[in-house]
């Protein structure tokens, strides 16, 4: 007998194991800047991606509180993200619960423009680059506002819907990574022109999962409900 869908769930259960290791690597990513020092990151790209690491790290650096903001905030964003998915800290520390979802709302829309503005002021791709960034940056300050706004109207099972949109942005810069590392190192793509593919590749794939899981949840709810009410 199958498990009946969790309204809480994010993602399907053998995809969040993929999103917790990838949430990893991304928070390693950013905290490497800090930890081993501007110098020690730039010689980590002379292997993950030199041209970027040459041109691009010392332009971020040059905007500390923006860098900072991104990094470090989305950094703790992946970790209240992940929080405010977990079905057992809604019903065992709901008060818990809704703090973890106001400082995820906070710093989501704090990524969501600085993100925006990194792509306006500091685009590594040009603007080909700078348009996805605006484009997903606004999508990921719009959903969460609406879904703040129908969690404060109490309407939890929309509310989730558009959480799981939210969160989808939040992970398209970790999926940006792994389409931009193999085109440019496997396929010989240049790394300007990587850049901004891996942009669009990155956040559509996420959103397209998330509408998917959202269309596939709201099809086993109907079809529970349907069973319930033949019996």
């Amino acid at each position: 007998m199958s498990a009946k869908p969790d309204p809480q769930a994010i993602a399907p259960r053998w995809a969040k194991p993929v999103i917790v290791v990838l949430a990893v690597l991304l928070a390693w990513f950013a905290l490497d800047r800090y930890i081993g020092g501007l110098e020690m990151h730039k010689r980590a790209f002379d292997f993950l991606a030199p041209d970027y690491g040459e041109a691009q790290l010392d332009v971020l650096a040059s905007r500390p509180a923006s860098e900072f903001l991104h990094r470090i905030g989305g950094t703790i964003l992946l970790a209240a993200g992940l929080l405010q998915f977990s079905a057992k800290l809604r019903r065992e520390r709901p008060k818990l619960h809704r703090v973890t979802g106001y400082i995820y709302v906070t710093l989501a829309l704090s990524a969501g423009c600085s993100g925006i503005y990194l792509g306006l002021r500091a685009p590594f791709g040009g603007v080909l680059e700078t348009i996805p960034a605006v484009i997903f940056g606004a999508a990921l300050i719009v959903t969460t506002v609406v879904a703040l706004r129908l969690a404060r109207q109490r309407r939890f099972e929309v509310h989730r819907e558009w959480m799981v949109r939210s969160f989808a942005f939040v992970l398209g810069p970790i999926s940006m990574r792994v389409y931009y590392l193999p085109m440019w190192s496997l396929f010989g793509v240049d790394e300007l022109d990587a850049m901004w593919i891996a942009f669009w590749l990155g956040w559509l794939s996420t959103w397209i999962a998330a509408e998917l899981w959202i269309a596939a949840r709201k099809r086993r709810w109907q079809a529970l409900r349907e069973s319930k009410a033949q019996r």
